[in-house]
């Protein structure tokens, strides 16, 4: 299932790779196994990764220079391996970016569970404000710039941070509006567990509120959640200037748009062509009519839900019958519909096409058999063929029906949120993210930037209907 965790296990043993992956499946991850850097960073291009377990002995480009380059471009957690045990390659290991180190030989559990310790800290972890991903944060009377890592005031002068206080305070701000515990400030910033009588943090945030000019008393900046920890609160703009920022807001924008027009149409379309058919007499007409209204009837979660299982990789009853055809093998990327952003974006329209002809079609029939008989009658008299008549005759008399049918489903599938979340919830990657899941997922609840999405989203929809109002009243005038 694509919400498991994806992780890429580079070794060049090939027994250890196959053992390690056989075992990782079993307790619930997806494992994609690769001999070298080269083919994990077709695998990254490719598709998201939550952690790698890299070798540190490998062939040509070896583990240290691989964890070196990745930590240039990604903050993807790194387990190493090695049969080499000596502190300084530890050592250096860590100090390359690595986030933990396992010599070998291991227990296989020993590592199943340092895996599922790396991935705690990092879903508690916000993004790295890096330069790869956020240049700089604007908040109160104050510019933290991640490059040149500068604290600068309004007149542009900069002030003096140390490498203790710069992390602190970017951490916090790349969590605005997310309350941040003292344990979980001291692993992310130390990779340790906090001492219950450790008060760094305190003295810390002490002399960053000192050098922001914030009340200790009254903070404005770094505000205290008594009994839970601090947190950064953006206010009014300052939650729209910090999602401007996200690196994946264009795409998630430009998505959405493809998402619903994509829908929209192919929906209408394939509505026109069914209440045309229904409202002709054929046997078995009503048990097709009554078929129609299952997809409406079922919740869209376990509409979505199905199919996510039929799409399953190793099992899904799709990827069976693919396979005894000789088409795809079981449980290779191959079968991972869900896993390739292209892939899991055409199951999950044609998802949402399926839920949403229903109404279109009932709709259009309801318009399609309000239309008086003598009418055709008299086009047809005129030599009207089929086609005139149903272009200049059904159609116009319809564009009542179509443009409620298709106003309601513009409306359902913009905001639409149970099909993405439950097959994908907008991944791998946000690359198959909308508006409304990214809103969910973005900064994990950053209650802030949600909001500011969420209202952009609303004047998205009023924009789209607007517009799609404006070209309907156009059409109207031409045709008069």
């Amino acid at each position: 299932m694509t919400d498991r965790p994806h992780l890429v296990i580079v070794d060049d043993d090939r027994e250890i790779r196959t053992l390690l992956s056989q075992y990782l499946e079993k307790h619930d991850f997806r494992t994609t196994a690769v001999a070298e850097g080269k083919e994990m960073r077709r695998v990254m291009e490719r598709s998201r990764v939550d952690l790698v377990v890299l070798d540190l002995m490998l062939p040509g480009e070896d583990g240290l220079s691989i964890c070196r380059e990745l930590r240039t471009r990604s903050q993807v957690p790194i387990i190493m391996l090695t049969a080499r045990g000596e502190d300084v390659d530890r050592i250096v290991g860590l100090e390359l970016g690595a986030d933990d180190y396992l010599p070998k030989p291991f227990n296989p559990r020993e590592l199943l569970g340092r895996i599922r310790a790396v991935l705690r800290r990092a879903a508690h972890a916000p993004r790295d404000p890096s330069p790869e991903s956020v240049r700089s944060f604007a908040f109160g009377n104050w510019k933290l710039d991640t490059t040149t890592r500068t604290l600068t005031d309004l007149e542009g002068k900069d002030v003096a941070l140390s490498g203790a206080e710069y992390r602190l305070l970017a951490v916090l701000l790349s969590s605005a509006n997310r309350v941040l515990s003292r344990a979980q400030l001291t692993e992310l910033l130390r990779g340790r567990e906090a001492d219950p009588f450790d008060r760094s943090i305190d003295v810390r945030v002490s002399r960053l509120r000192q050098i922001l000019g914030d009340d200790a008393r009254a903070p404005q900046i770094i505000k205290t959640v008594y009994g839970e920890g601090y947190v950064v609160g953006y206010n009014g703009l300052d939650n729209f200037r910090t999602l401007f920022h996200e690196p994946y807001l264009s795409g998630v924008l430009l998505r959405t748009l493809v998402w619903t027009v994509g829908v929209v149409v192919v929906t209408m379309l394939i509505s026109l062509a069914l209440a045309q058919l229904f409202n002709q007499r054929f046997p078995g007409r009503r048990v097709a009519r009554w078929a129609l209204i299952i997809p409406w009837a079922c919740s869209v979660m376990m509409t979505a839900l199905v199919f996510r299982w039929a799409l399953e990789r190793s099992a899904g009853v799709i990827n069976v019958f693919l396979h005894d055809l000789g088409l795809v093998k079981l449980g290779s990327n191959q079968a991972d519909w869900l896993g390739n952003p292209h892939w899991a974006m055409f199951w999950m329209m044609l998802v949402a096409v399926f839920v949403s002809l229903p109404f279109s079609t009932y709709a259009i029939l309801s318009g399609l058999q309000g239309i008086p008989g003598d009418v055709y009658e008299a086009a047809s008299l005129d030599g009207a063929t089929s086609w005139r008549s149903y272009r200049h005759v059904t159609l116009p008399l319809l564009r009542p029906a179509i443009l409620v049918a298709t106003l309601i489903n513009i409306i359902n599938v913009f905001n639409s949120f149970p099909i993405i979340w439950e097959m994908t919830k907008g991944g791998p990657g946000y690359q198959t993210s909308t508006t409304t899941t990214y809103m969910v997922s973005i900064k994990q609840g950053n209650v802030g930037e949600s909001a500011s999405l969420s209202v952009i989203n609303f004047a998205l929809v009023i924009v789209i209907v607007i517009v799609y109002l404006g070209t309907t009243k156009w059409k109207e005038q031409v045709d008069a």
